[in-house]
C-alpha cells in the first residue's frame, strides 16, 4: 500500500512528455522478413551463461508483424475501457488454454497492476489492487500510476506494464 513507503528526498521520475492520452503518437505494424535466427552461444564463450544458453540453435523464422514501438499506457487503454478484462474469449487459447481467464478470475483483475483507479472510476475498483480508491489517486476520471513511492498522474506514454497474460489477451 502507498501509506507504507516514502519516497526519498532524491528520488527523481523518469519524465513523460506527453499529458494525455491523445497526445502520445499513434503505435503502426511494421514487417519483419523472414530469416534464420540463430540461438545458443559457443561452450567457450568468454563470460557467465546459465546451461541452457550453451549449443547452437538455428531456425527458420517467417516474415511477421511487429509494434514500431512498446505498447504504451495510451494504447492498452481502450482495451481496458472496453471490458478486455471482463471478455473471456480473449484469454483463452484457441486450443482451450485458460490459465490466462484462471488468473483474470483468481486476480479480480480490471486493469493493469499498476494502475490506480481513483473513487470515481468505482466499476475497475478490485480489492486486490491495494491502492484502487485511495484519496491519493485524487476525485478525478482518469487512471494514476502506482510509482515505486508514490501515485503519479499517468504517463501515457510509458510502457504499459503488464504480465504475459495481459499482452497476449491485448494481442
Amino acid at each position: 500500500p502507498i501509506d507504507a513507503v516514502k519516497r526519498p528526498a532524491v528520488w527523481v521520475y523518469a519524465p513523460t512528455e506527453r499529458k494525455t492520452v491523445a497526445s502520445v503518437p499513434t503505435n503502426e505494424l511494421v514487417s519483419v522478413s523472414s530469416g534464420i535466427a540463430i540461438l545458443g552461444k559457443a561452450r567457450q564463450f568468454p563470460s557467465f551463461g546459465f546451461d541452457n544458453e550453451y549449443g547452437r540453435k538455428e531456425l527458420p523464422i517467417p516474415e511477421f508483424k511487429a509494434a514500431k514501438f512498446s505498447v504504451s499506457n495510451a494504447e492498452f487503454l481502450p482495451f481496458v475501457l472496453e471490458g478486455g478484462y471482463a471478455e473471456k474469449s480473449l484469454w483463452v487459447s484457441s486450443v482451450g488454454d485458460d490459465e490466462g481467464w484462471r488468473w483474470v478470475c483468481y486476480r479480480k483483475a480490471k486493469h493493469p497492476c499498476f494502475w490506480v483507479a481513483p473513487a470515481s472510476l468505482e466499476q475497475y475498483i478490485c480489492a486486490v489492487q491495494k491502492d484502487d480508491g485511495h484519496p491519493a489517486a485524487g476525485s478525478g476520471d482518469a487512471f494514476k500510476y502506482r510509482a515505486v513511492f508514490d501515485i503519479i498522474d499517468m504517463p501515457w506514454d510509458w510502457p504499459v506494464d503488464v504480465n504475459y497474460h495481459e499482452a497476449k489477451a491485448f494481442c
